[in-house]
């Protein structure tokens, strides 16, 4: 009989994340399309690893990380807004 698998993360199906509660902080980990995707949880696993160690250590700043995270998505929007509206022979605007 095969051996039931053991995650140390939490697959969440809803956002589509593994993620997993270390001493009172909701760790997530990182993205995958599926609870099956082998290198998505590798990945996530190492996160998680160096995000612990980071608890532990007493240098992880939730609030850096979150600042860090927002002005990295307000860079890729100004970025993709940068880009040129070319619009066809119909007249229809493309990016």
């Amino acid at each position: 009989m095969a051996k039931k698998r053991q995650f140390i993360l939490t697959y969440n199906k809803h956002n589509k994340v593994w993620r997993r509660m270390y001493r009172g902080e909701l760790i997530i980990c990182g993205y995958a399309r599926t609870k099956t995707d082998r290198d998505a949880y590798r990945k996530a696993v190492a996160e998680f690893h160096r995000r612990k160690a980071e608890i532990d250590a007493g240098v992880y700043d939730k609030e850096l990380v979150r600042q860090q995270k927002l002005a990295k998505r307000q860079a890729k929007k100004a970025s993709s807004s940068l880009t040129p509206k070319v619009a066809n022979e119909t007249g229809e605007i493309h990016k």
